[in-house]
């Protein structure tokens, strides 16, 4: 939600905080992908990964509509 990675936007990772260490990477390398790019590239993997995502995407959409028609 923030942009590109800029050091001033985080404090400075702990040397022992991995998670925190590979979350920086990751923000790195997404370089200067756009917010809507980056969305649909994690949906995407997300859904190579977990492909009963897509049910639960399919549900909540279908509950969406069904609230629009009732309003």
């Amino acid at each position: 939600t923030i942009g590109k990675w800029d050091p001033s936007y985080t404090p400075n990772v702990g040397l022992l905080d991995v998670v925190g260490n590979d979350r920086k990477q990751a923000w790195i390398a997404l370089g200067d992908m756009s917010k809507d790019q980056a969305k649909e590239e994690f949906i995407k993997l997300l859904l190579e990964r977990c492909p009963m995502f897509e049910h639960h995407l399919e549900a909540h959409h279908v509950e969406n509509e069904d609230k629009d028609r009732l309003k």
